[in-house]
């Protein structure tokens, strides 16, 4: 599945995306990364362990509905969050995966592009721009938190087995960057065949293995 997917992706961003069409996307990506690089770095730990933690908790809410018993967030010290059990890797790997400050950003986006097409409107150029340059902004901290603290001494990552959490943080960070763009561009429809020509490949790819 991971092979087909990422062979569908590379194909989908080559037909999709252009400079044009995510110039503000990666000027929120680029002016959030030199901001954190210049004046934030190291200043915002407290926040970074917060999101870290409610990433963890965030997930195993959506796994078991329900809240988690205690949180403890130290700057300098160890952070930990205590959740229900359920969600397995997803709940264990989320902040390294789960870019919770975009969802709401691209919701928005998507609901205003649903509300124009209802409507038979344009949306707005500058909000359409705007939307685009949140986006990358939190996109910007979700992939600098994810580079801090991505290495195999994380606890999460020894739960889960060092290999596996590495090719799942990657392939999923790889598929939401896909899902961002598709909304960045308004290419709902063509983000619909991905998904559709995702499924088929996968199951061309696992008909070739088990002929093999």
């Amino acid at each position: 599945m991971i092979a087909a997917v990422t062979v569908e992706a590379a194909r989908y961003l080559r037909e999709v995306i252009t400079l044009p069409g995510i110039i503000w996307f990666a000027i929120g990506v680029g002016a959030f990364v030199g901001f954190y690089l210049l004046f934030l770095r190291g200043r915002i730990t407290f926040l970074e362990r917060l999101l870290h933690e409610m990433r963890h908790a965030i997930m195993a809410w959506l796994f078991t509905g329900q809240l988690p018993t205690r949180m403890l967030v130290e700057p300098e010290g160890t952070s930990m969050v205590l959740v229900p059990t359920g969600g397995g890797c997803f709940t264990t790997l989320a902040p390294y995966l789960f870019p919770l400050l975009v969802l709401p950003f691209l919701g928005i986006k998507v609901a205003l592009a649903l509300a124009a097409l209802f409507m038979d409107v344009r949306l707005p150029r500058p909000v359409g721009m705007g939307l685009d340059f949140l986006i990358g902004v939190t996109w910007g901290l979700h992939i600098v938190l994810v580079i801090r603290e991505f290495h195999f001494g994380q606890d999460d990552f020894k739960r889960m087995g060092k290999i596996f959490s590495a090719v799942m943080v990657i392939f999923l960070n790889f598929f939401f960057l896909v899902l961002v763009l598709a909304v960045v561009t308004n290419s709902y429809t063509e983000f619909w065949e991905f998904l559709k020509a995702c499924w088929e490949t996968t199951k061309e790819f696992y008909a070739a293995t088990w002929r093999f």
